[in-house]
């Protein structure tokens, strides 16, 4: 991608992470028209040319989502686990309290380290 190519993406994307991440207050949700319709023009595209998007997220703005048909979702991602965790600072100490682990069924899971490799294998602790 030549600098020009750069410039004009970096545009682009600045441009819908401002209309993808606009709060819009109750009632007005018409002002999503101009988003609707990007996403239909430019996102919804055969199989063939994308199986997912990224897109930015509203809680987080310099976080992504990804979103993909649930079709597609199911072919390509098994769901193995999740954890959930709070990440916490003490003074120059930072690490993660408040974890919830649950397993493909959703049931919950004792945290051990055993568990966490499980549902996480490339999870790596930091000394």
């Amino acid at each position: 991608m030549g600098k020009e190519d750069r410039i004009l993406a970096s545009i682009r994307n600045d441009f819908l992470r401002v209309e993808f991440t606009r709060d819009v207050a109750p009632g007005l949700e018409h002002l999503y028209r101009v988003s609707n319709q990007i996403v239909k023009d430019d996102f919804d595209l055969p199989e063939e040319m994308s199986k997912a998007w990224t897109y930015p997220a509203i809680q987080n703005k310099v976080n992504y989502n990804i979103g993909m048909r649930p079709a597609i979702a199911h072919q390509l991602l098994s769901f193995c686990g999740a954890a959930v965790g709070k990440v916490i600072t003490q003074g120059e100490d930072r690490g993660i309290a408040d974890i919830l682990l649950v397993d493909s069924q959703f049931q919950p899971l004792r945290v051990t380290d055993e568990s966490l490799k499980a549902i996480m294998p490339n999870l790596r602790k930091q000394d």
